[in-house]
């Protein structure tokens, strides 16, 4: 059976502390805290403060529930059905309200653009900037009307560089026994090659080289890496500061343009997204990587019509929840695809 897995920064998090959320926005904060406060402050506006806090942004629409007549004359119901999705109307009412009062003209494309597709709708349900990306994106839009200078994205983009970089410490370090990794309680190294070696091809949007350094090229650093020493190298052999690639964008168009390198096709990274698009697979599995901001690798995933199972591995809660299901598929799988949830807690236990 052939299985590929696309791996996210849900994984590589669980794995090494400094890479959760909130270890680099503390880490942000301490580099730029003023210019961070700017941020912050003109997306305050935007928040929801308790209100609407319990409804989802974007919520899955349900036919209405029918009844069938059985053959003795009685009738069965039968239990509505996702039929599509919607934006919940109360939530961008609220946003594009606020993008007005900003004195955005085009408001709704604008509320689109940042707060769906790029994901900036998932930051008003929080209290402070929560997704190190997210910093870019309130920049890029806040840009457009002069709210905020264009140089603070690029001091932005450079900082949010180099704490990715984390001094190189982005490698798995083993322990003297090597059975366990110095820096984790959470897997077992022999536990991990056995898991990851029935992986055809693992897919990862991180830049990490946690997985890299076990399986080496059989890893696809679709948005390059600390590996990418140019947009058509991999070097293993060191890992120079200034000699790397990584993709850091606002959202999938951005991210698609970057990977091709004054448009060319050609690049290391359009061949592995190319390579996604067309790959036969019986499986491709999903971890830690949600396509909330990655639309061009959601539509390679969707639109390979050789991939016949999607596996996503999810919060256990959410396995047996038809509307999140159906917000998986419909990211993820066209018609013919399967697509199953998982609980991701069945990868940890394998594994440890």
């Amino acid at each position: 059976m052939k299985k590929a897995i696309i791996i996210g920064n849900g994984f590589s998090s669980q794995i090494i502390e400094y890479y959760k959320s909130k270890n680099l926005m503390a880490e942000l904060k301490n580099r730029l805290p003023d210019e961070l406060q700017q941020v912050e402050n003109f997306f305050s506006k935007f928040r929801l403060h308790n209100k609407f806090e319990n409804v989802e942004p974007v919520q899955v629409l349900y036919s209405h529930g029918i009844y069938e007549s059985l053959d003795d004359g009685s009738l069965e119901g039968v239990q509505p059905w996702p039929t599509g999705l919607y934006i919940e109307p109360n939530i961008e009412m609220h946003i594009i309200n606020v993008l007005k009062e900003y004195g955005f003209t085009q408001a709704e494309s604008v509320c689109r653009e940042y707060f769906y597709d790029a994901g900036l709708v998932y930051e008003i349900y929080k209290s402070n900037i929560s997704g190190i990306e997210s910093p870019l994106k309130i920049i890029d839009m806040a840009r457009k009307i002069e709210m905020i200078p264009d140089s603070l994205y690029e001091k932005f983009s450079s900082e949010i560089n180099m704490i990715l970089y984390n001094n190189g410490d982005f490698h798995l370090k083993y322990s003297d026994d090597e059975k366990q990794f110095d820096h984790t309680d959470k897997i077992n190294k022999k536990k991990l090659e056995g898991y990851f070696r029935k992986f055809k091809t693992i897919y990862t949007t991180n830049y990490d080289l946690i997985l890299d350094d076990i399986f080496h090229n059989k890893v696809k650093h679709l948005h390059g890496g600390f590996c990418c020493k140019s947009f058509n190298q991999v070097d293993y052999s060191s890992s120079n500061k200034s000699e790397y690639i990584i993709v850091l964008g606002v959202n999938g168009t951005q991210k698609l343009g970057l990977m091709k390198h004054k448009k060319s096709n050609q690049t290391l990274f359009m061949s592995y997204l190319n390579n996604l698009a067309s790959e036969d697979l019986d499986e491709l599995h999903i971890l830690g990587y949600s396509g909330e901001n990655d639309q061009h690798i959601n539509e390679a995933i969707r639109n390979n019509h050789l991939i016949k199972k999607v596996i996503y591995y999810c919060e256990p809660d959410k396995v047996s929840n038809a509307s999140f299901h159906y917000l998986v598929s419909t990211r993820f799988a066209e018609q013919k695809k399967e697509c199953n949830l998982e609980s991701w807690n069945v990868i940890w236990e394998k594994i440890k």
